[in-house]
């Protein structure tokens, strides 16, 4: 009786391990299963902190401009300019850290932006020249 394993009925109807004092059946599974439940909540969590940057929403001022940013990388703008002129222009947008690309039907935008609060800065590009925009966030 050297290397011998005492098997038994245990308490629960199952094959008793004396030498060891425990269910195989169970040890052998439960370290796997914490793991499991382990790795389950923290994709759970990292799942609900996405949360979109903060240049999703809608920006305005009291001059007639506007930007939209989607989710979905789309955009929407509304720019005065000139005298009474408005350029509506939408398309998609990228950012790289602080550099914004806006890609309209006709041309393309590579601008730099700021955030300070709910205030955005940035630059806008027509034939005329540059516009500075400085717009407040007023939707989500």
């Amino acid at each position: 009786m050297r290397n011998e394993k005492k098997i038994g009925t245990g308490d629960r109807g199952t094959n008793y391990d004396t030498t060891f004092g425990m269910y195989p059946d169970i040890s052998c599974r439960k370290p796997h299963f914490l793991l499991l439940c382990a790795v389950l909540l923290m994709a759970l969590a990292l799942a609900s902190c996405d949360t979109p940057g903060p240049l999703f929403g809608t920006w305005a001022d009291n001059k007639g401009n506007s930007l939209t940013f989607n989710p979905d990388n789309t955009f929407s703008a509304k720019i005065t300019y000139g005298v009474d002129e408005i350029l509506n222009d939408s398309g998609q947008f990228s950012l790289l850290q602080n550099s914004l690309t806006l890609k309209c039907e006709e041309k393309t935008i590579v601008t730099e932006w700021d955030i300070r609060g709910n205030i955005l800065y940035l630059n806008w590009l027509t034939t005329e020249g540059t516009i500075l925009l400085t717009l407040f966030k007023i939707a989500n």
